[in-house]
């Protein structure tokens, strides 16, 4: 690294344990019932505090939860800004998507998890107290960055001889193994702070784990600060919607991960290529002002099916299926919507880095996108950003439907699947949040 660049930000850092209480939550994904017995991992929210060189002020949160909802984020952002003073597009909320995490969104189907209000209002608290850390323990620092490439899955939409999308592994589909680490090191303390992302769903514990766990971004974590106890690592999703964690089973073919020791072994093979990174990688210094652009949009939804079809498939459809139970529900809540609203912010940094952040569960296709759009020399694309609506696919997996495609907006009540135009629509709201 280099040591001879100058101390031209501040920064601090908090974290606290958001791991709910016995009871205090269901689990959130998979469409069936899911109830925590106990806990594998702690789950953990961080917080990071920046000011540039020209005393603007910056927060970025990364929670090990299914995701914001769009809510929360704007409760957390209206607290922040109110209380220190913050521009509110200054503030991003990242989640990690962990699978054994708790319900925390609104706007999703019940039978993906429903969710406790009580226990998101004592996290945003927990979450704000972290903040309160982060700013109040600031000191002179200095960034740089670097990336490297690592797989630890695979794209998880393989087509079927009859053209169909399944749900298995696909090694041959896109998967964005681009690894972003920035590193944060601070004056006087050894207490340095790294923020690294990967593409991948973090899916991989195995339904049968009935306990609270970050599946692998928490062993990844857990393996670094077995080396490194000094860091302070934030995981970001990147955009992964469409891959998952696997291994080469004894047949030489790919495998979902599912079991902990598996969501394990995909931590800390992330966590040896991060370490293998800063240990013999150049990084580039982040020195200068940061700057900020956010583009708010929204995404067509297409036809809605007519009530007499929704309260065939509520009545004489298989119970025990998150399918039934959005019919129910869109019958008793009577959603209709055209359309869901959509943003995109981007910081850049020091005209060397562009960030994209970006909300929903975005397919891998807007990684590399995102980043051949950007005018800096370096980017990074960052998914699950502040509101998860729903899949974000490109038109290709949308014309071609399965799950990500298709069929996700009844696990996240919606009344229909986005339109063929959603890239379109994505691509004109990237463009613009890169125009500095």
């Amino acid at each position: 690294m280099n040591e001879n660049r100058k101390w031209d930000l501040q920064a601090g850092y908090g974290q606290i344990e958001i791991t709910p209480k016995p009871g205090h939550s269901l689990m959130a994904g998979y469409g069936v019932d899911r109830i925590a017995n106990g806990t594998e991992l702690p789950l953990i929210s961080q917080v990071l505090y920046l000011k540039d060189q020209n005393r603007q002020e910056w927060i970025w949160i990364t929670a090990d939860i299914i995701g914001f909802d769009r809510t929360t984020t704007a409760a957390l952002k209206y607290s922040i800004s109110e209380k220190y003073n913050i521009p509110q597009q200054h503030v991003v909320c990242c989640a990690s998507h962990t699978h054994w995490g708790p319900a925390t969104l609104y706007s999703i189907g019940l039978s993906c998890g429903a969710i406790n209000p009580w226990y998101v209002f004592e996290m945003e608290d927990k979450i704000l107290s972290a903040v309160d850390t982060a700013v109040n323990n600031s000191g002179p620092a200095r960034m740089q960055y670097q990336a490297t490439d690592v797989k630890i899955g695979v794209n998880r939409r393989k087509p079927g001889k009859d053209g169909k999308i399944e749900f298995a592994p696909n090694p041959d589909g896109h998967y964005d193994a681009h690894t972003p680490v920035i590193f944060i090191e601070r004056h006087n303390t050894s207490e340095h702070i790294i923020i690294t992302g990967h593409a991948c769903h973090p899916t991989s514990s195995g339904g049968d784990m009935q306990k609270w766990s970050p599946d692998y971004p928490g062993y990844m974590r857990r393996y670094i600060n077995r080396i490194h106890p000094q860091y302070k690592v934030m995981f970001i999703m990147g955009c992964g919607a469409d891959a998952k964690v696997a291994f080469i089973n004894d047949k030489n073919e790919y495998q979902f991960a599912a079991h902990p020791n598996q969501a394990c072994e995909g931590g800390e093979k992330l966590a040896k290529a991060i370490i293998e990174a800063i240990n013999n990688k150049p990084f580039v210094s982040l020195s200068g002002e940061i700057m900020c652009n956010e583009q708010n949009g929204s995404l067509t939804l297409g036809q809605k099916p007519t009530d007499s079809q929704i309260k065939t498939w509520a009545v004489q459809s298989p119970r025990h299926h998150f399918e039934t139970a959005w019919a129910r529900q869109m019958l008793s809540m009577k959603k209709d919507i055209k359309e869901i609203p959509y943003n995109i912010t981007t910081w850049k940094i020091a005209d060397t880095l562009s960030i994209i952040f970006m909300e929903g569960e975005v397919c891998g296709h807007y990684g590399p996108l995102g980043r051949s759009l950007t005018k800096t020399e370096y980017a990074m694309t960052v998914g699950y950003t502040n509101a998860v609506d729903g899949y974000i696919p490109s038109q290709e997996i949308r014309k071609q439907g399965g799950y990500e495609g298709h069929d996700m907006h009844k696990a996240f009540f919606l009344p229909a699947p986005f339109t063929e135009s959603v890239e379109d629509e994505i691509v004109t709201l990237l463009k613009r949040s890169l125009e500095f």
